[in-house]
């Protein structure tokens, strides 16, 4: 398990993506409730229901279809309705949740355990996992056996804000160095506080970018200073209580394979597969 050096320099960072997260769940919360008042002002009778268990709309309702407001941050933010200023004065937390640090914990120790030995060059690693073990525990695995990440290529359909705080863990503490996210194409619109934060920690920083679009891939590609492995998997990179299945490969042709099929997606890498360096653009 990784564990954070708390540092002054880093408190005002971390509570400016709390406020954001904060923000962003009071709002939810908000929009919801406006939701539901809303639809109960509408409701009108209709001669089904009493048939609860069918599933279609009254013809015989007057009510006409609206369009649907614009909830989401997206909407709202081309419309010129907020500004991104606007997610601000709420006093965070400057730490992952403690329960989620336990779960953290278990399900990295779970999987070392489940080991033999440590992992080796040219060999392919199975699991399978029974709701304890989280996607994020085979990056702690991976640096307890390799050390640092110089690159990380993360593909996942979404992401929720305990694995964002825990990627931003890495990289203060230099355990992550540069890395590029591909998320699914629904991301934005529904976790946007979480791509607020991701792309604060990891594009304002200059340290990677983020891309969205139709992938449903969850792929960890890994270079590390003397070797590379691939991670894929079931899950996404959040808590995952269901069965999944894992395979770890120690090689740096699969890591190769792997880089350039994302790679030809469009110029989009901070890090150069080709040459492991970065690019000087």
């Amino acid at each position: 398990m990784i564990y954070r050096n708390e540092k002054e320099t880093n408190k005002e960072e971390d509570e400016e993506l709390e406020q954001i997260l904060q923000k962003g769940r009071e709002d939810k919360e908000k929009q919801k409730n406006e939701k539901n008042e809303k639809d109960e002002k509408e409701k009108e009778p209709s001669i089904f229901d009493s048939l609860t268990d069918l599933d279609f709309d009254d013809p015989f309702s007057p009510k006409k279809k609206e369009k649907k407001e614009k909830h989401n941050l997206f909407d709202r933010k081309r419309d010129g309705q907020l500004s991104l200023e606007q997610y601000a004065g709420v006093q965070c937390y400057n730490s992952l949740p403690v329960d989620f640090q336990y779960r953290q914990c278990f399900s990295a120790d779970r999987l070392a355990n489940s080991m033999d030995g440590p992992l080796e060059e040219g060999h392919c690693y199975h699991y399978i996992t029974y709701g304890d073990v989280d996607a994020i525990s085979f990056i702690y695995l991976m640096i307890k056996n390799f050390g640092p990440i110089e690159h990380l290529l993360c593909s996942t359909w979404v992401m929720n804000e305990n694995d964002m705080y825990a990627v931003k863990k890495l990289i203060d503490e230099k355990q992550l160095l540069t890395c590029d996210f591909f998320m699914g194409k629904y991301f934005f619109n529904s976790y946007n506080a979480v791509y607020l934060c991701l792309k604060k920690i990891v594009e304002d920083a200059g340290i990677g970018k983020i891309k969205m679009f139709r992938n449903h891939a969850k792929i960890f590609a890994c270079k590390f200073k003397n070797t590379y492995a691939v991670a894929e998997m079931s899950m996404n990179m959040n808590e995952n209580k269901q069965l999944g299945q894992c395979c770890i490969t120690v090689d740096k042709g699969l890591y190769d394979f792997t880089i350039k099929q994302f790679a030809d997606l469009g110029q989009f890498f901070k890090y150069d597969y080709e040459t492991n360096i970065k690019n000087q653009d």
